[in-house]
């Protein structure tokens, strides 16, 4: 089956996150990670998601990724201040505006699936859009993000903010 068509069946399924949330120290020393595995119709899967929070950042920035077979499929970012600001191609669908984005963005399936091709996921989400709903910390990030990839998030679930472990 084309990857694509087993993407959008994956997104389509009703999905649940299993495990203890934990963060831990990431790939920078003021990132802290978190990856939970991910139950599709009630079924283990080759996807996840990761994580991402900076309490150190003036904005305590966060992001949210879903993983699917290795490869991001969808991404709500709120790190301008790690990673600088997002600017959009022309390459991107009408419902991303083309150039910056707001630093709260999203970068969904759906504006980034033509970057795929039958057997290949793209490498990084090129395309994103302003996110219309208000979202002010990472635990209301986390519900928008869980809900719009329609995955089942209880309160157990919603991460809240990693304990700040360094002195500042």
């Amino acid at each position: 089956m084309d990857i694509r068509e087993r993407v959008d069946k994956f997104l389509e399924a009703e999905k649940t996150i299993v495990g203890t949330p934990l963060w831990e120290i990431g790939t920078r020393s003021e990132m802290r990670v978190m990856k939970r595995a991910i139950l599709a119709n009630g079924e283990t899967s080759d996807a996840y998601i990761h994580s991402q929070a900076y309490p150190f950042t003036r904005l305590k920035e966060y992001r949210h990724l879903l993983v699917f077979e290795g490869e991001c499929i969808s991404r709500l970012d709120f790190a301008s201040e790690i990673d600088g600001l997002h600017f959009n191609g022309f390459n991107c669908p009408a419902a991303c505006v083309i150039g910056k984005v707001d630093p709260l963005h999203y970068h969904s399936w759906e504006s980034n699936k033509h970057f795929a091709n039958a057997r290949s996921l793209p490498n990084s989400l090129l395309c994103a859009s302003n996110v219309a709903d208000r979202i002010d910390d990472i635990d209301q990030g986390f519900r928008w993000f869980c809900d719009d990839n329609n995955i089942i998030a209880t309160s157990g679930d919603v991460p809240g903010w990693p304990p700040v472990d360094r002195l500042l």
